[in-house]
């Protein structure tokens, strides 16, 4: 029996096995920096108002935004996908003209947030953004 015969992990095999093993790591580590989040940064806040506020990109150019006090059903407007404002891609492509960033993302946002009408679940972002996370993109 040669070297190459006892060995059971090798060549192709080893390669996928490290493969698997770094990518299932990458995701357990997402999913356990995700349970502990408490809170929001303002770019994950405007991705839920860019794809959700029905053709109206920007708070701050809203003719009563500034000098007012808004309560929460102002802001929630903004961030969810209300009645009547569910799957209004037009809407979010509106909205991306306005934008910088391409619409792709903010179209699967929306998609997600339409299937949850009115609500903000903490977790909405989560499965869009895993697959553009820093872990995984670099």
């Amino acid at each position: 029996m040669g070297r190459a015969e006892i060995s059971y992990f090798s060549g192709k095999k080893r390669i996928y096995l490290i493969f698997c093993v770094s990518l299932l790591a990458i995701i357990l580590n997402v999913l356990c920096q995700e349970i502990r989040k408490e809170g929001y940064y303002i770019d994950e806040l405007r991705s839920y108002g860019l794809a959700n506020s029905y053709y109206m990109p920007f708070l701050q150019e809203q003719e009563d935004y500034p000098d007012h006090w808004h309560g929460e059903g102002f802001y929630k407007n903004y961030l969810t996908a209300g009645e009547g404002e569910t799957f209004s891609f037009a809407s979010v492509y509106d909205n991306q003209v306005h934008d910088v960033h391409p619409p792709l993302y903010y179209f699967l946002l929306h998609f997600v947030c339409s299937l949850f009408e009115g609500d903000f679940p903490n977790d909405l972002l989560f499965p869009s953004t895993f697959f553009f996370s820093e872990e995984l993109c670099g």
